[in-house]
């Protein structure tokens, strides 16, 4: 499988996670972004497993953190899958 990096960051943090996106792009890697995904209408339970189902096709998640992200619990959420899945990970602060 080739390298996948998923972004986990609050949503007042987009900018700087397209960034991140757009570097890691230029440097051949695969990124998923939520910014970039069409399919994110969904909510609650739905948007819970489209999120793990989107995971499972990376290899790796880079967390963006900044002072907004301690009042996200989508974050840890994620890091918290990304570990269940023994996933690497990777911080960007």
């Amino acid at each position: 499988m080739p390298i996948k990096v998923f972004i986990s960051h609050k949503k007042e943090d987009t900018e700087q996670a397209g960034a991140i996106a757009a570097h890691l792009t230029a440097n051949g890697l695969f990124v998923y972004l939520d910014g970039i995904d069409a399919q994110l209408g969904k909510s609650g339970p739905d948007l819970a497993d489209y999120i793990r189902a989107q995971m499972e096709k990376c290899t790796q998640l880079l967390a963006v953190i900044s002072a907004q992200t301690q009042a996200s619990w989508w974050v840890p959420w994620e890091i918290g899958v990304a570990t269940e899945k023994e996933r690497f990970l990777a911080s960007f602060v």
